[in-house]
């Protein structure tokens, strides 16, 4: 009876399981989710714009296959490095900062290496750079970025980061009193969100822990008083 019992539990898990996957890939669940952080900001046009600074935020990338293969390991938001890089290439006037802190498994500091093995790669001497190699949270990027940057009142300030992150990051550089441009990257949803038989499980469910887990944030950076609001705008 036991036995009969299990099997049965178990095949209404296995059951449960594939209808979940099933339904997690044929409806837009991760576009509802992403779609409205994504579409909150527009990538704005620059070219007429005297930028006095560019602030990439950190998550474009590997920083262990950096050091152990010397060469700029990039993870799926590579567009906050490269976009970043290639608006400082279009405005040299500006002072690019790479806010990216972090660690190797004894706890010692090791930085940016990603952004500056990429520079290296790129030949991109001619940039004006500074690193913020301290923060840990998105809240710490805009803290320690203020402090390194120093920005004067009137200066035009560009944010790159992911269109997903961006209300949030937005939101924390407004509360610590620096109005920044944002400049989303690394888009993850097309236009609309209707229903779509394309079968890729593991995508939908990366996209949609990605998003839920992006509002929870905004929510909890708004009780600490880490955002002027859930939804920041510019």
């Amino acid at each position: 009876m036991i036995a009969r019992s299990r099997a049965k539990w178990g095949r209404r898990f296995v059951v449960t399981a594939t209808a979940l996957l099933i339904v997690i890939s044929v409806l837009p669940l991760e576009r509802w989710f992403l779609g409205p952080l994504e579409r909150r900001f527009v990538v704005p046009d620059l070219s007429e714009l005297q930028v006095d600074g560019i602030i990439v935020l950190a998550g474009a990338s590997n920083v262990f296959a950096t050091l152990h293969w010397s060469q700029a390991a990039l993870s799926e938001s590579a567009e906050r490095l490269t976009e970043g890089i290639g608006l400082a290439l279009r405005h040299p006037e500006a002072t690019l900062v790479f806010s990216d802190g972090a660690w190797d498994s004894t706890g010692e500091p090791i930085g940016a290496v990603t952004a500056r093995q990429l520079l290296e790669t790129m030949a991109a001497n001619g940039l004006r750079v500074a690193y913020e190699e301290r923060s840990t949270s998105t809240w710490e990027n805009a803290l320690f970025t203020k402090e390194l940057a120093n920005p004067s009142r009137g200066e035009r300030w560009v944010l790159v980061t992911s269109a997903y992150h961006m209300p949030r990051s937005l939101g924390v550089f407004q509360a610590v009193g620096w109005d920044v441009i944002p400049y989303p990257v690394d888009l993850r949803t097309g236009p609309g969100t209707s229903v779509t038989f394309t079968f890729l499980p593991a995508r939908s469910l990366v996209d949609l822990s990605m998003g839920i887990k992006e509002w929870i944030a905004l929510v909890v950076y708004r009780v600490l008083g880490r955002t002027p609001r859930i939804f920041p705008s510019a």
